[in-house]
C-alpha cells in the first residue's frame, strides 16, 4: 500500500518537472530569438548610421569641391583682367610671381607663366628638338630617337626617318592611332608618339607647350625647372638668373643678361598665351584648384582672351591629372 501511494505521489511530480522543463526550453528559445533580432537590428542601425555619415561627408566634400573650383575659376578670370591692367605698375607679371588674393569665400594663390617660357613641340625645329631632349635626359641616343619619331608624327608625309616611326611601325608595336601627320593639338598628344613611355612624357610634361609658336624660349620668364634644363643642372647659374629676375621686379633693376646656350634659341615671349595656375583654401583647408591656358586675341570679337585648356588641380597633389591617366597608360 505504501509503495502504491508513493508511486501515485511521484507521478504528479514527474509531470510537473516535465512541464517546467518544456517551458524553460521554450522560454530559452524565445530569449535567444529576441537577442538575435536585437543584434541584427543593432547591426542594421549601425550600418545605416555609417552610410548616412559617409553620404553626408561626400555631400560636404562635393560642396567644398564645387566652391573651390568656382573660386579658382574666378581667380583665372581675375588674372586675365590683371594681365591687361591699364596701369603698367599694377599689371601682373607672367614669370611665375605668386599673387595671394583674399576673398570672402576663401583665399587664392595665383601664378601666371607666359607659354613662351616653355618649349613648343610644334615650332621646334630638328636641332632644337635634339638639343632639348638631350638636355632633359642626358642621353644623345634617346634624344636622336625621340627627335625622329616626333618629326615623323607631325610632318605631312609617310617617309620614315632613320630612327623615326610611321604607321607600319605603330601597327607592329600595337600602338594605334599612328602618327597624325599634323601639328600637335595639345601637349598631351606627345604621349602617343612611339617610344614615348609614360615616364619620359611625365618628365617632359611641365616643360612643353603648343601655344607659344616660337622655335625657342624666353629665359627671363622660364621656371626654375626649365632653367635647370637649359643650364644642364648648373644650380649656380639658375640661382643667378632667379636672383636677377627678383631684383628687377619693378622694372627698375639691372637688365637680365643670360649667356647663350648651344642648341637653344633665346627669344622674347610674344605674349601669345599664358598659363594661369590657381590654388584655393577655404576655411584654412586646401581645396581644388585650376590650371588654365588662355590665348590672347580671343576668337570672339571684343574678347581679349580665349580658353585653350582648362584642368582641375587636386588638393592632394597640386598637379593636374597627367596624360598617363588620360591616355590609359598602365
Amino acid at each position: 500500500m505504501a509503495g502504491a501511494a508513493d508511486r501515485a505521489a511521484y507521478r504528479p511530480a514527474v509531470l510537473m518537472r516535465s512541464v517546467h522543463t518544456g517551458c524553460s526550453r521554450q522560454c530559452g528559445m524565445a530569449l535567444m530569438l529576441v537577442l538575435w533580432v536585437l543584434a541584427v537590428l543593432t547591426i542594421m542601425g549601425g550600418a545605416f548610421a555609417l552610410s548616412t555619415r559617409r553620404a553626408l561627408e561626400q555631400t560636404q566634400y562635393e560642396q567644398v569641391a564645387a566652391q573651390s573650383v568656382a573660386l579658382a575659376d574666378g581667380g583665372v578670370h581675375y588674372a586675365m583682367f590683371m594681365l591687361t591692367h591699364p596701369d603698367p605698375m599694377q599689371r601682373w607679371r607672367s614669370d611665375g610671381t605668386v599673387y595671394p588674393l583674399r576673398l570672402p569665400a576663401g583665399d587664392l594663390r595665383i601664378q601666371i607663366h607666359d607659354e613662351g617660357a616653355r618649349m613648343d613641340i610644334n615650332a621646334m625645329q630638328e636641332p632644337t628638338l635634339r638639343a632639348f631632349f638631350a638636355s632633359v635626359f642626358g642621353d644623345d641616343a634617346l634624344a636622336a630617337r625621340l627627335t625622329d619619331t616626333v618629326l615623323d608624327w607631325r610632318d605631312p608625309d609617310s617617309l620614315r626617318r632613320m630612327q623615326g616611326a610611321e604607321i607600319e611601325d605603330y601597327r607592329a608595336a600595337g600602338r594605334m592611332p599612328g602618327p597624325q601627320n599634323r601639328p600637335f593639338l595639345m601637349p598631351e598628344e606627345l604621349a602617343g608618339v612611339l617610344g614615348m613611355t609614360p615616364d619620359i612624357f611625365l618628365r617632359l610634361e611641365s616643360l612643353i607647350t603648343v601655344w607659344s609658336g616660337q622655335d625657342g624660349i624666353d629665359p627671363t620668364k622660364a621656371s626654375a625647372e626649365m632653367l635647370r634644363v637649359l643650364f644642364r643642372g648648373d644650380e649656380k647659374m639658375v640661382a643667378q638668373v632667379l636672383a636677377a629676375r627678383s631684383a628687377n621686379l619693378d622694372g627698375r633693376g639691372p637688365g637680365l643678361t643670360i649667356p647663350p646656350v648651344p642648341g637653344f634659341n633665346f627669344v622674347t615671349a610674344t605674349n601669345a598665351a599664358y598659363r594661369v595656375s590657381v590654388d584655393t583654401s577655404i576655411n584654412g583647408e586646401p581645396g581644388l584648384g585650376v590650371e588654365a591656358v588662355v590665348r590672347t586675341g580671343g576668337v570672339v570679337a571684343g574678347k581679349p582672351f580665349a580658353i585653350a585648356s582648362w584642368k582641375v588641380l587636386t588638393a592632394a597633389s597640386g598637379v593636374p591629372p597627367t596624360a598617363r591617366d588620360a591616355l590609359g597608360y598602365r
